[in-house]
This record gives C-alpha cells, structure tokens and sequence, in this order.
C-alpha cells in the first residue's frame, strides 16, 4: 500500500490499521466464536449436573435449611442462569476479540520492566531484611 507512506499523521495510519484488522479478522472471529459457542452449549449440562452435585454434598454436609434453599433455587433456576450467562460470555469474547491495544502497547515503557538481575538483587534485599539471627521474623518494609 504505498499511499500509506504518504499519510504522517500517526491517528489515521493507527484508525487504517485497526479497520483493516478488523475486516481481515472478522472472518476468523466468527468462526472461533462459533466453535466457542458450540464448546459452551456441550459443557452446559456438564456444568449444570456437577453445580447440582456440589450444592447437594455442601446441603448433604451442613444440613441448613439456606443450603437446601441454595439447591433447590439452582435445580428451578439454574438452566436459565446458564443461557444468561452464554449471552454475557459471548458478548465478552466478542468485545475482547476486537478491541485493539495498540496505543497502549506503543507507548508501554520497556525500560522499567523488571530483570532477572533486578528481581534477584531484589530478593536479596529482602532476605536479609527478614533474617535475623538465623530466624525468620516478618518486618515492615
């Protein structure tokens, strides 16, 4: 794309980008989100039955009448809380899926991620801050 060495303005070369990654991706993301989906829908028993008998063994454990409660309002409303929670799920990897972090990659600061070195100095540090006398005592630092 040669015209894109003619644009010098940083905002409109960063807008081109995120609507081309967005038309190239968008494919990909509807077929990974329908895969995502239909993994979702095949784990949805799965996850109701063994909620169910988590909830039974902890009702079958305490014997309060809350856990009863607690069973019985997930086996009544527990499918509907499920489906409600695919629609959040989808939405979300949806949005996560498209969101572009460019601008805040561009401007990370690489210089203050911390090293191996600097961890290990720091660990030092540490350690002889806390050993005292050959035991171990937890001070304020």
């Amino acid at each position: 794309m040669p015209f894109l060495y003619c644009i010098s303005k940083k905002n409109v070369l960063r807008r081109l980008n995120e609507v081309a990654f967005k038309i190239v991706f968008s494919s990909i993301g509807i077929i990974i989100l329908a895969v995502f989906m239909a993994v979702n829908f095949a784990m949805f028993p799965i996850a109701y039955i063994k909620t169910v008998i988590h909830k039974g063994v902890i009702f079958h454990k305490y014997r309060g009448s809350e856990f009863g409660k607690n069973l019985l309002f997930f086996m009544l409303l527990g499918i509907p809380f499920l489906l409600c929670s695919q629609v959040t799920d989808v939405y979300h990897f949806m949005k996560h899926t498209f969101k572009s972090k460019q601008q805040q990659q561009n401007e990370r600061l690489y210089e203050e991620i911390l090293t191996l070195a600097d961890f290990t100095k720091f660990l030092n540090k540490l350690e002889g801050l806390i050993e005292k006398n050959g035991i171990y005592q937890m001070k304020a630092i």
